[in-house]
């Protein structure tokens, strides 16, 4: 059944291989499927949101005092700080985000995490199966989402080894990782002075308490209530996964540049629905003017049919160049109905192609001739502008004889203007 799915919400296992769940469908209404292994090829061309969980990380809460803002000057400042610590040995991946800020005081979160903890995931992903990655996080962020209120700690195990994470208010301030030799098996008592010295930590760090220790499974409950833990809560109706759509945007790792390319997709998808039910609301107005439009045909055909007899039964009481004067009238009527009805213009300007826009739209009558002036806006990547023009000009041809043609591109906001104007083709 994955195969069929687009979307994948993975963690790396230490077998070089992904782990999660597969799903289609809106958060809240999803339709999922876990599944145990899988590898970078399974993801070809898949939309991603990726879980780290590296064995080595550098993890902080900061206060930086800052008196004008500026990026470059707060990623040195932070580089700085885990320089000094001296805690990662080798190159590593920066992330931060602003937190908070009082007056010149910013909170950001600190995460570093070691190239080669990072690279080898992220970077087979994007170049070998092209998967779209839509979220990078770590998963000591989706952890914190239990901490919704009261400051409490969570203990999530993974194959590898056990997470903590001290939190409150859905961020973390405190993380750690206690490597598990799956011979031997979570050692209790170490989990439970671990736990102790995290809340000794919180208390002497902000004078607050952290009793609650919300665990993952039973298994940790059992475990921890074993060594003689107290508060011990279970999380029954956390799931890792699907957790992933209520962490804030603070805590995508994807770089400025991905998360910039997403919003604009984002806004485009928007912009696409909103065409969208304007092209029916203009659809609905046609078919009602088509409808109108037949009415009056019907009646006007009607009417003709009565003023033809009638005048029939006068024409034998008119002078011969009254008669004549007649005939050059119904000869000009037929020769105005032998080109296109305004209701076939407009359903024609209305079907050139798709997302755009007429701006500009007048016919008059020049001799015997109708002219027609149209202007059309469309945004359009660079790429496209060829194609759209050409669909234009070739589906216009089959009812205008285009005489001139210009046409204007905007970069800033990549809009394609195009002017045409041509005479309307008679039927004949």
């Amino acid at each position: 059944m994955k195969e069929s799915f687009k979307n994948y919400i993975l963690k790396p296992t230490y077998t070089g291989f992904f782990e999660g769940v597969t799903f289609e469908g809106k958060p809240g209404k999803l339709v999922f499927e876990e599944f145990p292994s899988l590898t970078v090829e399974d993801l070809r061309g898949k939309y991603v949101y990726l879980i780290l969980k590296p064995k080595t990380f550098y993890f902080e809460i900061y206060r930086v005092n800052m008196p004008v803002f500026n990026k470059q000057a707060m990623t040195l400042r932070l580089r700085d700080r885990i320089d000094t610590q001296g805690f990662l040995s080798g190159p590593y991946k920066l992330f931060w985000q602003v937190l908070e800020k009082t007056d010149s005081i910013y909170t950001v979160f600190l995460l570093a995490i070691p190239v080669n903890e990072f690279d080898p995931i992220v970077i087979p992903l994007k170049e070998v199966a092209k998967a779209r990655i839509k979220f990078i996080t770590f998963l000591p962020f989706l952890l914190a989402r239990l901490s919704s209120a009261e400051p409490q700690i969570i203990v999530h195990k993974e194959k590898e080894g056990l997470w903590l994470t001290l939190a409150e208010k859905a961020i973390p301030y405190y993380v750690e990782f206690i490597p598990v030799d799956e011979m031997v098996g979570v050692d209790y008592a170490i989990l439970s002075s671990r736990i102790n010295f995290f809340q000794r930590l919180y208390r002497g760090d902000t004078g607050k308490e952290a009793n609650i220790v919300s665990v993952t499974s039973p298994e940790l409950k059992e475990g921890l209530e074993g060594v003689g833990s107290q508060n011990i809560s279970l999380a029954e109706n956390f799931n890792l996964y699907l957790t992933i759509f209520e962490v804030s945007q603070k805590f995508n790792l994807l770089s400025e540049e991905e998360l910039s390319v997403l919003r604009f997709m984002e806004i485009n998808k928007k912009l696409a629905y909103g065409m969208y039910g304007l092209s029916i609301i203009f659809l609905s107005l046609f078919c009602a003017f088509w409808y109108w439009n037949r009415n009056i045909e019907r009646e006007i055909s009607h009417k003709e049919g009565l003023t033809i007899q009638s005048i029939n039964q006068l024409l034998s009481q008119y002078p011969s160049e009254k008669i004549k004067e007649f005939e050059n009238y119904v000869l000009q009527k037929k020769e105005v109905q032998t080109y296109p009805s305004i209701s076939e213009i407009l359903y024609n300007l209305a079907n050139l192609d798709t997302d755009y826009r007429i701006n500009e739209l007048t016919v008059g009558r020049v001799g015997k001739d109708y002219q027609i002036r149209v202007q059309l806006e469309k945004k359009v990547e660079p790429e496209g502008i060829t194609n759209f023009y050409q669909n234009i000009l070739n589906k216009m041809s089959s009812f205008i004889i285009i005489n001139n043609s210009t046409n204007h591109y905007n970069v800033e906001n990549n809009t394609f203007t195009l002017n045409i104007q041509g005479i309307i083709k008679s039927k004949k």
